[in-house]
């Protein structure tokens, strides 16, 4: 792979797996820069970052949580790769998966590629996430008359102008229908490869940072997007 890599991590509060996902990502064989954005952390996360010296990871921090997409905007305007991934702080997947997200990119010259939890076997997360996933996916499809099945994925991969010719407005965990929003009203194509939930962290989960209220937020940018001019 000769195209460089930008690994971009939004992080608020995850001192349980920040640094092991560091190590993880280091041990990737390919060419890469890892961008951290604190977003806030106030649980010994941002001590964590502190205490990380590596010349391939650059940490950038908020002074107070300002949300995913807002800690999102601050990160892509560090990035210098080909190919930019938005990772997840946590280790609810098997890093190794990232080569096949940038496959179709490298080799096929794919511009988008979501890691899809529901073309694979059946994902472990609770009921409730499970409906409001396939739920905000189907309405997705249904608004853009686009084929995608995981909008909430935590893993995608973008060819670098693409993700930094759209201009993203949202602050909170909505970013992710967001970006899928402008993306398809572009009518670029969003290119699918199913992924496995195979780090499941039982107890990191058993409070979730989304809500009912982000859920609201996602169903009404989606139609937000949808008919803005």
């Amino acid at each position: 792979m000769n195209s460089k890599l930008s690994i971009l991590i939004p992080v608020y509060n995850e001192w349980k797996t920040i640094q092991e996902l560091l190590t993880k990502l280091l041990e990737l064989r390919v060419e890469k820069e890892i961008i951290v954005v604190d977003d806030g952390s106030n649980d010994g996360t941002g001590e964590i970052l502190n205490s990380t010296a590596h010349p391939l990871i650059r940490v950038f921090k908020h002074p107070v949580n300002r949300g995913k997409g807002a800690a999102i905007r601050t990160g892509l305007s560090h990035c210098t790769g080909d190919i930019i991934i938005i990772q997840d702080a946590d280790l609810d997947q098997d890093l190794n998966l990232l080569y096949q997200l940038i496959r179709p990119i490298v080799q096929d010259g794919a511009r988008i590629v979501y890691g899809s939890r529901f073309l694979a076997e059946r994902p472990k997360m609770k009921w409730t996430n499970y409906l409001a996933n396939h739920f905000l996916s189907f309405l997705t499809r249904f608004l853009y008359r686009a084929k995608v099945t995981d909008v909430e994925t935590c893993f995608k991969a973008f060819a670098a102008d693409v993700i930094k010719s759209i201009p993203l407005e949202t602050d909170g965990f909505e970013f992710e229908v967001e970006i899928t929003a402008k993306v398809l009203k572009q009518s670029l194509e969003i290119r699918e490869v199913p992924i496995r939930q195979e780090w499941y962290q039982e107890n990191h989960h058993k409070i979730t940072k989304l809500t009912w209220v982000d859920g609201v937020k996602a169903i009404a940018t989606l139609m937000r997007y949808r008919f803005k001019e």
